[in-house]
């Protein structure tokens, strides 16, 4: 006997919200994928540039399609170099810049055992003041932003009231830090209510 309208309705239900799990699984995938990285600290800067640049909605869920703004990374690699910091293994300073609407986004990746100190987070607020000033002088349509938003993406973070003030203010100015533990909690959280309402829907259309 042919199915009737009625007969394919909950499949049809059904299919936009699988496909949804289905992302969202994938998604979560990753997440851990990245979570088992770190744990094992086995994540170098490069490493970390070329994962985040391909799942950017690790840092940020709205990300999804954006491009890696080589132009202004290199900008801030040569306005700032880094023979001013003194340890060798900070010395490797890493950005990826990406598009998100009509924001620039810039995220400095620090190495996963890196807490960031208050010299730090003055830093990544003159990378962001910087960029501001750039894209606010410039003639290029192709540079032209409607703002710069910055992320300080690292290990963990001093715990002074100096460092827990200035990460405060810089909010303020849309300049935030985030821990890789943070980012992978905020993530998955979110994506695994995606995958329970999904197998509650399919329970529903069984029974």
């Amino acid at each position: 006997v042919a199915n009737t309208v009625d007969d394919d309705e909950p499949a049809m239900r059904f299919a936009p919200a699988a496909g949804v799990a289905l992302s969202a699984e994938g998604r979560i995938a990753t997440i851990e994928k990245l979570q088992r990285l770190i744990e094992t600290d086995a994540l170098e800067v490069p490493t970390l540039h070329k994962f985040l640049k391909g799942f950017p909605w690790v840092i940020d869920p709205r990300w999804t399609l954006v491009a890696d703004e080589v132009r202004f990374s290199d900008m801030l690699k040569k306005e700032f170099p880094d023979s001013h910091i003194t340890e060798e293994k900070d010395r490797r300073i890493d950005f990826l810049c990406v598009r998100e609407s009509a924001n620039l986004v810039v995220v400095e990746i620090k190495r996963l055992g890196k807490k960031a100190s208050k010299r730090d987070l003055e830093q990544m607020e003159l990378y962001v003041s910087f960029l501001r000033d750039r894209v606010q002088r410039t003639s290029d349509p192709e540079m032209a932003t409607r703002s710069v938003v910055g992320y300080l993406l690292c290990g963990d973070s001093v715990d002074t009231w100096e460092v827990r003030q200035k990460r405060k203010n810089l909010e303020n100015s849309q300049i935030y830090v985030r821990l890789y533990g943070d980012l992978l909690d905020k993530v998955k959280e979110m994506h695994q209510e995606f995958i329970e309402r999904y197998e509650q829907l399919r329970e529903r259309i069984r029974a």
